[in-house]
């Protein structure tokens, strides 16, 4: 599982597309919309998961003008995490293999 540090590390380290660094929402703000859309995780790793999504992902939602819909970022954390075909532990597999070098 992704420690607290690793998950701290990883987002202070996000170069979003459109600019800023660090994490765009705070474990709150992600609780709040994991528990509005019924997502069962674990909400440390979901916080990173939907940051890394709008990291990585937001300026292409931009372009077709879907970039503030919130619950599309943590729907797609949540496919990101839920994978079926994942080896258990994904985001800390994902950190330890990519991230962290």
């Amino acid at each position: 599982m992704l420690t607290e540090e690793q998950a701290t590390d990883w987002t202070a380290r996000m170069v979003n597309t459109d600019g800023p660094t660090g994490p765009h929402w705070s474990i709150e703000q992600t609780e709040i919309v994991k528990n509005q859309r019924g997502i069962n995780w674990n909400a440390l790793e979901f916080w990173v998961a939907m940051n890394m999504v709008y990291s990585d992902y937001s300026e292409v939602f931009k372009t077709y003008g879907v970039r503030d819909k919130i619950y599309l970022y943590a729907d797609i954390a949540y496919a990101f995490l839920a994978d079926a075909d994942a080896e258990p532990d994904k985001l800390a597999k994902y950190y330890s293999s990519i991230i962290s070098h």
